[in-house]
């Protein structure tokens, strides 16, 4: 799913959110979406209401034999974040790091407070290059080619400023895929 697919589909989780729809019938919705798998549906339901994964993977009452009707447990985990707009994250940032010969880190924004708004971004990416851009020429993506460990940093300074830095340890070469996520919550 692209990025303005995710957005799309968070603000339309948060639309239901507001008319009352239970979490059940949200968790039922996400699941029942075939370009959603089952982890992009954690992912999604922590980036929407600002819930951990201890509480997005209620959801999995789904998964077995869902009867039908309301399953308590949801109801008791997600009733708080789904009630309150104020826990809901302005924004989310991903960072995709691929490790094989050189290390791939890929930056994305999601932003739901105000996605039509291009704010300027600082990403300093910890071996002395600065890159200055927009949120709409993200995703973008930067290559280390030593390992080593790493100082990264983003900086947001638009209507609702952020900034928030990580260490990057690639002091091992290791091949996969990881992402870390950073939520703006108010």
């Amino acid at each position: 799913m692209n990025v303005s697919g995710r957005v799309r589909l968070v603000l339309d989780l948060r639309r239901q959110a507001r008319q009352g729809t239970s979490g059940t019938a949200l968790a039922r919705d996400l699941l029942t979406r075939p370009e959603v798998s089952r982890f992009e549906a954690y992912a999604l339901a922590m980036n929407a209401f600002g819930m951990g994964l201890r509480e997005a993977r209620e959801l999995e009452w789904l998964l077995g034999q869902d009867q039908g009707g309301t399953y308590e447990a949801i109801e008791t985990v997600w009733t708080p974040y789904l009630s309150n707009s104020l826990r809901w994250p302005r924004r989310v940032a991903h960072l995709e790091i691929k490790e094989q010969d050189d290390f791939l880190v890929t930056v994305s924004l999601f932003d739901y407070r105000e996605p039509q708004r291009d704010e300027d971004l600082v990403l300093t990416w910890g071996d002395g290059e600065v890159t200055r851009t927009h949120t709409f020429d993200l995703p973008i993506s930067y290559r280390y080619t030593q390992p080593g460990t790493y100082s990264f940093s983003y900086q947001d300074a638009g209507s609702f400023p952020w900034t928030f830095g990580h260490t990057l340890n690639f002091s091992e070469r290791q091949s996969g895929k990881t992402g870390l996520t950073f939520r703006d919550c108010p």
